[in-house]
C-alpha cells in the first residue's frame, strides 16, 4: 500500500471537502506533503537544504518514490538516503544551474534544461551511462552539497566604474546579504581564480593573487593533482581586458577573465623533495605547520600590467581584508565577475605558523569569511575598499575551514590562514619571487 499513499492523497485533496479547491491549492498542499515526507527522512543537512528549495510537484513526487521504493526493499535503516536520490536530485540541479544548454548537448547530445526536468520527472527517460557522463562532467553541480559550497560570506557592494567616494554606512542589508559599504573591484585585480576542465569549461576551485608580472601566489593544497604536469592547470585574472568565461559553483560566471599560462608550480618545501600531501591527516599536518604556501609561475600577461603594488605584512590587530572567488551568500553576484570582496572584522587567534578565527564567536554572523574555493585567497591588512594608494600587504592566504561538526562548517567552523610573515616564509618568497624582500 506504500505505492499508493501518493496518489491517494489527491483524491482526499479533491473529494473530502465542503467547497471545491483551487488547482493551485492542492498542487501547494501536495508539495508540502512530498517536502513533509521527505525531510522526515535520514539526509545530510546539506541535501536537506536543496530539498527545501524545490518547488516543482513533479520532482519532489519523484523522489518520493525513489525513497518509498528504498524503503520497500528493506533499506530505509542506512544512515543516509542521499545516494539514493542523488541521480534524479542532480539532473534538477542541472536543470536549474546556469549552464549553457550548449554545453550540456556537448556532453548528452540533444539535451537541454527543459528535458532535463521531463527526466527528472519520469517523464522521459535517459540511460545510466548518459546521466554518469553528465554527473562527471559537471561534478560540483550535480553532487550538489555543502562540502564543496564556496561561499565567501557577507561581501561588501561594488561601487561604479569609476569608483566614487564610498557613500556606505557599514551596515548590513539583509535583503542583499551584503555590508552596506562599496568596494572598487577593479584595484583588486590582482586577485585571481585557479581552474581545472570540467567537461567542457573551467571550473573554479581555487583562489589566489598575483604579486607580480611573473608569480601567482596560492595555496599548496590547490596543487594536488597538478604536481607533475601544470599544463592542465587554469590561472585566470579580471580587469586586464580578457574575454574568457570561467564557471563557479551551480553554473554561475565570471566573465572577462584573462588566462595566464602556468609554466612552473612551486611550493615551500618542493626543494627538500618533500611531496603535497595525500590524505587528510597529512594535509592537516601540513596546513597547522604552516607549509601551505605555494608559487605560480605565469606568463601571458603580455604587457607590464598597471598592477596593485603588493607587499608582505605583519599580523597585527587590526580589521582585514578578505577576497576569493565562488558562490556568494549574497543575493547575486556584482560587477560580472564572481570576485568577491569584504571586511574580517574580529581578532584573530595568532599562533606561530597559522592565524585563525573560530565562526561560531561570531554572534551577528555579518563579518566576512571564507569558505570552500576562496582557498589560497589574500588575507590583506586593513579594511580595503581599492580606494587606497597602497601597496597593500598580504599578511596570509586562506588555508581553510575546520570543524567537528559535519553540517554548517563555513558558518560555525574555524577559519584558517597561513602566515606569510615568519622569516623563513618571506625569504623563501623573496628568494624565489621577489616578494617579501
Amino acid at each position: 500500500m506504500k505505492k499508493l499513499i501518493l496518489p491517494l492523497m489527491l483524491l482526499a485533496f479533491s473529494t473530502a471537502a465542503a467547497e471545491p479547491i483551487s488547482m493551485p491549492l492542492v498542487t501547494e498542499r501536495l508539495l508540502a506533503k512530498d517536502r513533509a515526507y521527505l525531510l522526515n527522512k535520514p539526509f545530510r543537512a546539506e541535501t536537506r537544504e536543496v530539498l527545501q528549495t524545490i518547488e516543482n510537484r513533479d520532482v519532489l513526487t519523484a523522489l518520493s518514490g525513489d525513497v518509498q521504493k528504498e524503503a520497500d526493499l528493506a533499506h530505509s535503516t542506512s544512515p543516509s538516503l542521499d545516494h539514493v536520490i542523488v541521480p534524479r536530485l542532480g539532473l534538477y540541479n542541472l536543470a536549474r544551474s546556469g549552464i549553457p544548454d550548449a554545453n550540456l548537448a556537448q556532453v548528452v547530445p540533444g539535451i537541454s534544461k527543459e528535458a532535463l526536468i521531463d527526466i527528472a520527472t519520469n517523464r522521459r527517460k535517459l540511460d545510466e551511462r548518459q546521466i554518469k557522463a553528465l554527473a562527471t562532467a559537471f561534478a560540483s553541480v550535480f553532487k550538489r552539497d555543502g562540502s564543496s559550497i564556496p561561499y565567501l560570506y557577507n561581501p561588501k557592494k561594488m561601487a561604479p566604474d569609476d569608483c566614487p567616494k564610498n557613500s556606505g554606512d557599514g551596515s548590513y542589508d539583509a535583503t542583499a546579504k551584503r555590508i552596506n559599504s562599496t568596494v572598487c573591484k577593479q584595484r583588486f585585480n590582482v586577485v585571481g581564480a585557479l581552474t581545472k576542465l570540467n567537461g567542457t569549461h573551467e571550473e573554479i576551485f581555487c583562489s589566489g593573487t598575483l604579486v607580480n608580472e611573473q608569480w601567482f601566489l596560492t595555496a599548496a593544497h590547490c596543487l594536488i593533482g597538478f604536481s607533475s604536469d601544470s599544463s592542465a592547470l587554469g590561472v585566470y585574472v579580471p580587469y586586464f581586458g580578457g574575454k574568457e568565461t570561467i564557471y563557479g559553483y551551480g553554473g554561475t560566471q565570471s566573465a572577462g577573465m584573462l588566462r595566464l599560462k602556468a609554466l612552473d608550480l612551486i611550493w615551500i618545501q618542493k626543494s627538500q623533495r618533500i611531496d603535497l600531501p595525500n590524505t587528510d591527516a597529512d594535509m592537516l599536518a601540513f596546513i597547522t605547520a604552516g607549509n601551505d604556501i605555494a608559487l605560480i609561475n605565469v606568463s601571458g600577461l603580455g604587457f607590464k600590467p598597471n598592477l596593485t603594488a603588493i607587499k608582505i605584512s605583519d599580523i597585527g590587530n587590526e580589521p582585514y581584508t578578505i577576497a576569493g572567488y565562488g558562490v556568494t551568500n549574497a543575493a547575486q553576484p556584482m560587477g560580472g565577475t564572481l570576485l568577491e570582496v569584504g571586511t574580517q572584522a574580529h581578532k584573530l587567534s595568532a599562533g606561530e605558523k597559522v592565524v585563525s578565527l573560530d565562526l561560531s564567536l561570531d554572534i551577528s554572523k555579518r563579518t566576512a569569511h571564507i569558505c570552500g574555493r576562496d582557498s589560497g585567497g589574500p588575507l590583506f591588512a586593513g579594511d580595503l575598499d581599492g580606494r587606497e594608494k597602497g601597496p597593500y600587504g598580504i599578511v596570509a592566504i586562506s588555508s581553510g575551514i575546520m570543524s567537528k561538526r559535519e553540517t554548517d562548517f563555513c558558518v560555525d567552523g574555524t577559519q584558517v590562514f597561513t602566515r606569510l610573515d615568519r622569516p623563513p616564509v618571506k625569504q623563501w618568497l623573496c628568494a624565489t619571487a621577489g616578494a617579501g624582500c
